[in-house]
Order: C-alpha cells, then sequence, then structure tokens
C-alpha cells in the first residue's frame, strides 16, 4: 500500500492539469467543425455556459476556452500542410519542409534572391521551392485581405478610396441669358376698319397656271401704295406691332382668292397669247379697276393713300 499515495498524488497533479474534460472537448470540436473555428466574444460566452454545466468543469475559465481553439487550429493547420506536402512535393524531407514552413510564415512573398537562398541552405532545386512557395501562397490567399496582399506585391499600388463624384452633364448656369422670345397672336379690333391681317404669303407655286402674274405686270403697279393705318379705332391691348402684307401682294392674295372661288369648269391651259389674253382680260379688267379706285381717292376711307393727289 505504499504506492498509494504516490498514485493519488500523481492523479491529482494529472486531474489538475486536465481541466477540459473529453465531453467538454467534443463539445468545443463539435462547434469548431460544423460552426466556426474563431468563436467571437458572444460565441465563446455562450460555449463557457454550455461547458460550465458539464460534470467536472464546473471551475472552467474563459482562456481555457480560447486555448483550446487556439491549438485546434494549430493542429489542424499543420495536418493540412502536411498531408498537402507529402502528396505534392515528395523531393522534400521532412527536416526540409520543417525549415521552408517558418521561413515563408516570416516572409510570406519572398523575392527570387531569397528563393535562391532558401533553396541553397535546404539543398534544394530552386524550382521545387519556388513552386512550394507559389502553392502555399495560393492556399492562403482566400484567408488574406485583397487590400494586405495587394500591398505586400506591390507596395506602390495605390490606395483604393471612394470613388470621385462624376462630373454633372448639365450646362453650368450662365447670367443674363433670356428665354427667347414668345410670339403672339394679334387679333384685330372688331371697331377698327382695317383690312383684314394675311400674314402668311401664298407661295407662287400655289396660283392657278391660267393666272399666274407675270412680274411685268407687278411693274406696273410701282410705285407701291402707301397704306396709313387708321387711329380712329381703340389700341390693341398688347403693344405689338401690327404686320401689315405689302399692296402688291395682297392684290395677289386677292386674285387667287377670287380665282379659286370662281375657277371655270375648264382646266386647260392655253396654248396660244390669244387664249391667254382671253382668261386674263377678266381679271386685268378687275386690277385696272382697283387701280383707278386707288387713284381717284375711292379707297382713301380704308387706308389706301394714291400715290399723287388726281388733279
Amino acid at each position: 500500500m505504499e504506492g498509494d499515495p504516490q498514485h493519488a498524488e500523481t492523479s491529482a497533479a494529472g486531474a489538475k492539469r486536465q481541466r477540459l474534460s473529453a465531453e467538454a472537448r467534443k463539445l468545443l470540436k463539435d462547434f469548431a467543425e460544423h460552426v466556426s473555428m474563431h468563436p467571437d466574444s458572444y460565441q465563446r460566452q455562450h460555449l463557457l455556459e454550455q461547458v460550465r454545466r458539464l460534470h467536472g468543469c464546473g471551475q472552467t475559465e474563459a482562456k481555457h476556452i480560447n486555448t483550446w481553439f487556439t491549438r485546434y487550429r494549430a493542429s489542424v493547420r499543420k495536418k493540412s500542410t502536411q498531408d498537402d506536402d507529402n502528396i505534392l512535393f515528395t523531393n522534400f524531407t521532412s527536416e526540409q519542409l520543417d525549415i521552408l514552413r517558418p521561413l515563408l510564415r516570416n516572409n510570406p512573398f519572398p523575392k527570387k534572391e531569397m528563393i535562391d537562398i532558401w533553396s541553397v541552405c535546404i539543398k534544394a532545386e530552386p524550382e521545387q521551392v519556388s513552386k512550394w512557395v507559389l502553392y502555399h501562397q495560393a492556399k492562403t490567399a482566400p484567408l488574406r485581405g485583397t487590400s494586405e496582399q495587394s500591398m505586400s506585391v506591390s507596395p506602390t499600388a495605390p490606395i483604393p478610396h471612394l470613388p470621385t463624384p462624376a462630373r454633372s452633364l448639365s450646362p453650368p448656369h450662365a447670367r443674363g441669358i433670356s428665354l427667347p422670345s414668345i410670339a403672339t397672336k394679334e387679333e384685330p379690333s372688331p371697331a377698327s376698319p382695317l383690312w383684314p391681317t394675311h400674314t402668311a404669303p401664298v407661295p407662287h407655286t400655289s396660283l392657278p397656271q391660267h393666272a399666274t402674274v407675270g412680274p411685268d405686270v407687278l411693274d406696273e403697279l410701282n410705285p407701291p401704295f402707301v397704306r396709313k393705318p387708321s387711329f380712329d379705332g381703340p389700341r390693341p391691348l398688347r403693344h405689338v406691332p401690327v404686320m401689315l402684307p405689302s399692296p402688291v401682294k395682297q392684290l395677289a392674295k386677292d386674285i387667287h382668292h377670287s380665282i379659286t372661288s370662281q375657277r371655270p369648269g375648264s382646266t386647260r391651259k392655253p396654248s396660244t397669247r390669244a387664249e391667254f389674253d382671253a382668261m386674263f382680260k377678266p381679271y386685268e379688267k378687275m386690277m385696272t379697276q382697283f387701280i383707278h379706285n386707288v387713284e381717284s381717292g375711292k379707297l382713301q376711307h380704308l387706308g389706301w393713300e394714291p400715290s399723287h393727289k388726281a388733279t
């Protein structure tokens, strides 16, 4: 029975060192495998409460949970690295890999000169060491931030920043620019005896072919008559100047209106001068009568002033 006290002391020391029971370790391992190997503060506190409910784990502290996860991550990382190296890089010995791993951990992005030095130190081919480095860089790339990796590869790369607002496509505001004037329609006063206003000139092609007024006939009307506006009626409400057509244009419009309203049934064009004179004679008579009325002053009350007073 002499060994009983020593055995009890050893058992007590072992129990003191083993702070987490097998059930507690299984609980933490299930969480690490199915949830996350990096629990946050809330998750660690929740795990601590669950472990303390287990038998013999009532004195477990938060640092025990943190220590277990740190060791678990290291073991998983080491096992994964060893498995990959044993499968892909069979030319390396375990001693060579034990040297390369801390070197790559301290210098994750070595230059070619550094890789050549490592190759000399472990007595391996530079191409094999370079492939091993590239593989582990690609393997750890998803775990690193994109910004950290870009700064390590190219220290001179520009730092990402917020996008610059795009320039507005609207034209710059300029002072002193007014809107274009809006045309207004002038309505004649019902009490004004002015001639009815016509604003749109009649194109030459709209006249009938048999009643086209030649330039020699229009030249006989020169000098143009002066139309004197009447101020007897009330002034228009809007101060817009009245645009009056010239007497020659007005005469041509009246002729066109008379022709279109009393057009003969035949649309045959004249083939000789005699036929043209015969067709144009009624209109020539009407124009001659109109000129005579203007010159004699019969139309003066309508605003048509003769070019000279009849004696």
